[in-house]
């Protein structure tokens, strides 16, 4: 997908002033579009390291609910603790959920 919004976004640069402010406007409009589309994407990737992590940790013996232990303290530190939208990475608090669901499996 990212190559179609590049090839999009070159050939309507084309087509506006290469030089005015309308380019300008045009290239952010189209880094905050990419941007909604990787952040759900980089938070997926997230919460699959997270469970490769899991299943890492698991197979080497070691205490799977460390991990959302740890993530408990990283929830209590503050910070954000919802999703927003051009997130990369779920809140804190979130991944504890998700791990500690997964702990219990």
């Amino acid at each position: 997908t990212s190559a179609i919004l590049l090839g999009t976004q070159l050939v309507l640069m084309s087509l506006v002033d290469p030089l005015g402010i309308g380019s300008y406007i045009f290239d952010v409009a189209v880094e905050r579009v990419r941007g909604y589309i990787t952040a759900s994407y980089s938070r997926q990737n997230e919460n699959d390291a997270d469970e490769l992590g899991m299943l890492l940790t698991s197979l080497s013996c070691f205490d799977v609910v460390a991990g959302a232990t740890v993530l408990d303290k990283l929830a209590s530190l503050g910070g954000h603790t919802e999703t927003q939208m051009l997130d990369t990475h779920p809140a804190s608090a979130e991944r504890h959920s998700h791990i500690s669901a997964m702990s219990k499996i």
